[in-house]
């Protein structure tokens, strides 16, 4: 793809291919932007095959019933520098590479002002993949679709028990934490938008039980996280290490108290 400057471009328009999974996971996307009209948005989901199943197949994969879904409206102005910058950091290949059915797709277009267009396939899959997926929750929260992601800590193991709370802002791209601990003023940072990632990957390596869920108001002497849906899970029952080489739930509370 030709080398087109961000300040020279009028839209750009991004689909994607989940590859081919099974249903109700298999679905396409298009996400298109016109950076000349105030980062207008046009988002547009379908999910494929999913004649092939039952309701209840489908909700109990955690889904709901019909997921297909739309939305027009305006990205918050910060999100130029981040296509500016994703699309700076890019190799393109200008023809579908040979993939594994399974593997994902990405296929941007770029609009320039004379218009005329450009297609390429981002070499940087892993980059593009995770970009997009903060970029389609800051769609979700702006429609009224999705909540800022809240994750939620409590130590009650020590004299002087820890909560804390991470609040991820997708739509903003803003990252809250409060950190309370008795005896001590509750303190609330703004961490870098760039440490979300790394922070998000460690919480969400334990296996988590969700058949095991904390009935009531956690009690003393355990640990407690709430990983984004609202219950809380205990340490060693509800969350559990992957494996006895991992100690993912030893990391997760050593950052916590580190924060």
């Amino acid at each position: 793809m030709e080398n087109i400057g961000f300040t020279a471009l009028a839209g750009i328009t991004i689909k994607y291919y989940s590859g081919d999974v099974p249903p109700p996971f298999c679905c396409q996307y298009e996400l298109a932007i016109d950076l000349q009209d105030q980062l207008f948005t046009r988002y547009k989901i379908e999910y494929l095959f999913r004649e092939e199943l039952s309701e209840q197949e489908i909700v109990d994969e955690g889904f709901a019933p019909d997921d297909n879904f739309s939305w027009k409206g305006n990205l918050p102005v910060l999100w130029e520098e981040e296509f500016e910058e994703i699309l700076s950091k890019t190799s393109w290949i200008r023809k579908k590479v040979s993939r594994k059915p399974e593997d994902p797709v990405i296929e941007v277009t770029l609009l320039d002002l004379d218009g005329n267009t450009f297609v390429g396939y981002p070499g940087e899959m892993d980059l593009w993949l995770y970009f997009m997926e903060e970029a389609i929750q800051a769609v979700y929260e702006l429609a009224g679709r999705s909540k800022p992601l809240e994750i939620r800590y409590m130590d009650l193991t020590e004299e002087q028990p820890l909560k804390v709370s991470m609040e991820v802002k997708f739509a903003v791209r803003q990252f809250l934490i409060t950190k309370e601990q008795k005896g001590l003023a509750p303190v609330e940072k703004e961490y870098p938008w760039a440490e979300v990632k790394n922070y998000l990957k460690d919480i969400y390596v334990p296996e988590y039980n969700w058949e095991a869920v904390v009935q009531g108001k956690p009690k003393q002497g355990a640990k407690y996280i709430d990983p984004g849906e609202g219950v809380w899970l205990k340490f060693n029952s509800g969350v559990v290490n992957p494996n006895a080489k991992i100690d993912a739930l030893g990391r997760i509370s050593a950052m916590m108290a580190d924060l």
